[in-house]
This record gives C-alpha cells, structure tokens and sequence, in this order.
C-alpha cells in the first residue's frame, strides 16, 4: 500500500496486486453530514452520471464503457459516521488483458470528465436531468420505509442522535429536494468540488507511480478551495437509558438497541470491541443467536453491529409483539454475562474464527477492500486487513470483558403493529 498527496486536499491511496482480472478505483468527496446538503449530495451523483459535455446523456457514456471492454461507472454514496462521502466507483478489464492496454487511463478519464465537465444549458446543469433525478431520489427515500427493520433503527437513531449529526440519512429528505433548482445544484457542485477533502482508493496491477500520474492529469482541473472540515462526534457514554416505541403496519415487531461503545476505531483497544461484538450478537456463533434465539425462541431474528466511527452500537431483533418484555431483558442479559467474563472458550474462538473468515473474505473482493479502507481513510487510520487479523488473534476473554464493561445503554425502540 502506497500513498500520495496529488494536489491539496487530494490523496491517493494504491493497493497493488495482481489476484484479479480486474481492476477497480473510487474517487470519493467528504462532505460534512447535514440536513443542509444531504440531499443536494445524493441529487447530484445522479444528475452528473447522466452526462457530460462530450457525452450528453446516459445512451452515450454507455457507449463510452462498451467500448473500453464492459467497463462500469457507478454512483457511491456512504455514511461514514458524520462524514457522508459522496463519489464514483470505476470496475474496469487490467490492461495486461487487452490489446490496447490503456483502460485504466481511459477509464479514469472519463470518471473525471464526468465528475468535473458535466453537461451544460446556458451555464448551469441541465435542468430536465435535475428535476427527472429530484423525483426519482424521491421516489427512493419514500421507499425506506418498506424496509422495516431499517426504518426502525433510523427511528432509534433520531432518538439516540437527535442532537447529532448521525441522524441525518445518507439521502436526506424529500422535502428538502423540493427547493433545489438547476442553478442551485449547479452552485452546490461548484462548491463541493472546491471545499470537500478527497480520498482515491485504487486496486489493481498498476505501478504506484503510474496510477499517481494518470490522477494528477486527469484531476488537474479541480478547483481547490479552503476545506469543509470533516470529523465525527465522540461521545463515549450515555446519560440516561431512554425508552420509546412507535406503530406501523407491521406483522412482527421491530426491537432495537442502541449503545455508546465508550471507544471508536482511534482506540488502541478497538479490537477487543470487534471481538466483543461478535463474541455477543455477530454471527451464528453469538450468544444472542444461540441463547435468544435458539434455546429461547424469544426472537425470530437477532443480531448486533457496531460503527466504528461514530463509536455506536446497535442490536436489532424481529419479535412478537407480545415478548418485547422477555425478549428486551433476556439481549441484554447477554450482555451482562459478557462483563461479568462470562464467555467460553469455543465462543470466543468461534467469534474471532467470524471476523477473521469475514475479512478474508473482503480481501478477495474489490469493493469490499475499496469499501474498508475509505473507511479507514476517513478515520485518519492505517490499520490493515491483515494486521487487524494479527490483533484479533490476541484477544483474550478478559479483553472482552473489558470491552463489554465499557459500553453503556443509551435507547432501546420498539415499533410495533397499530393494534398491538
């Protein structure tokens, strides 16, 4: 792994291997999560993908990857705790593979046009991709609703964050697309080009220097401004415990559990929490799969996850309606004999057997290894794939104990059915 500073703001970050016939890259934009310019965000992705100055609309920059071999450009849009990182993702053939052997620089070419030369009307972008976009981001934020379990933990989070940036949904909200124009989105783009931090992530076969000077040149026209400061509130611990519920029409409950970790990914200790994790509701190992679930039947699904930049938890469980009580009190039982050391042998090998099996599995995928390490190049860390194994590796029960004790409840949600 090599990085690079290609201009101010802009960094390169190059993962060299030859374990594909594939090679990918991600040019991503900071951006500061807010309700102010979430949803603007989201809008222009999808506005710029449908065309730009040498290639008006979606017909030809289609046309444009059938002819560097099936190459595919596609819209990223992720939360990263209060970071909401906004960008293309290019998969593309290795040009060891084809005659021509310059894909990877035809294909970063075109990412940048895309990016820097959209299509033009009279000096602002085109005004019926804008409103054509704006109502089917639209049509995309109505729709997380259907998502249940989803739209019960966004609920959780409203609560638990209401305060705090996380709350903000990574697409905004509908009302909030209602006032943006062609001319105003055409504004917000010139602004995000100028003040957002950037972060290139390559994999591939490229030598390092290589890809360094092909970004550098197709890059060099990107404005380059005073920066949106980017970064993530720490609050390590809960105040008070607070409980709500909501109705939906919904055949089976909605549980959901939110925790301060008391850490996040900058803590020397972030392992023991990876572990702790998996060790309490990560996988079918866990002791809330195997002890709610299974031996008690208290749920029809359980799981728990935990962000590492924000330094949250979460357990989510689908249960009746009528078991909200023993269900609340036997997850968090599981908990409570996790800082009491509670812990055997075979589930904290089974735990640690899940997280190494999980990113063995994320090396042998582009977007999952592009997908980890924005994050860790969000979070200002250099934490690898396989030194985080090696820490993992060295993960004690009394290091997971320690994790558990340093966890505090902060919400617990139950949506449930209208007549319930």
């Amino acid at each position: 792994m090599k990085k690079f500073t290609l201009y101010p703001g802009v960094s390169l970050t190059v993962h060299r291997s030859h374990k594909f016939r594939t090679s990918c890259f991600s040019v991503n934009l900071l951006r500061p999560l807010c309700r102010e310019e979430a949803s603007q965000n989201a809008l222009l992705l999808e506005v710029l993908m449908r065309g730009s100055r040498l290639h008006p609309d979606m017909q030809s920059i289609s046309s444009a990857t059938d002819d560097l071999y099936g190459a595919e450009i596609g819209i990223l849009l992720r939360k990263r705790g209060e970071v909401q990182c906004m960008g293309l993702f290019a998969d593309f053939v290795e040009d060891s593979l084809v005659p021509e052997g310059d894909i990877f620089q035809k294909t970063a070419s075109l990412v940048a046009e895309i990016l820097l030369d959209p299509y033009m009307e009279q000096g602002a972008l085109k005004e019926d991709y804008v409103l054509r976009e704006k109502d089917t981001l639209a049509d995309s934020i109505r729709a997380r609703i259907n998502n249940k379990q989803s739209y019960a933990v966004r609920s959780m989070i409203d609560i638990m964050c209401q305060d705090e940036a996380y709350r903000v949904d990574r697409m905004g909200e509908e009302e909030d697309l209602i006032p943006i124009t062609a001319q105003s989105l055409t504004d917000h783009w010139k602004k995000v080009l100028a003040t957002s931090r950037v972060e290139i992530l390559y994999m591939g076969s490229q030598e390092e220097d290589t890809v360094a000077e092909v970004f550098r040149k197709v890059l060099a026209t990107m404005p380059r401004g005073e920066l949106a400061p980017v970064t993530t509130e720490f609050r390590p611990h809960a105040t008070a415990v607070k409980e709500c519920s909501g109705t939906l029409d919904v055949t089976q409950g909605k549980l959901c559990m939110g925790f301060r970790l008391g850490m996040d990914c900058h803590s020397p200790h972030w392992h023991k929490m990876l572990v702790m994790n998996a060790v309490y509701g990560a996988g079918v190992t866990s002791k809330l799969f195997q002890n709610v679930r299974e031996k008690r039947s208290l749920c029809y699904s359980v799981s728990s996850s935990i962000e590492k930049h924000k330094g949250i938890g979460l357990v989510t469980a689908g249960i009746s309606f009528d078991q909200y009580e023993e269900a609340k009190t036997a997850i968090l039982r599981e908990w409570e004999a996790c800082q009491r050391g509670e812990i055997t042998e075979e589930e904290l090998s089974s735990a640690k057997a899940h997280l190494c099996s999980s990113l063995r599995t994320q090396k042998d995928s582009l977007g999952q290894t592009d997908d980890f390490y924005l994050g860790q190049a969000v979070a200002g860390t250099e934490e690898t794939m396989d030194s985080l194994m090696e820490k993992i590796s060295t993960v004690t029960k009394e290091d997971v104990q320690f994790a558990s004790q340093q966890m505090s409840l902060d919400t617990i949600y139950f949506l449930k059915g209208g007549q319930a």
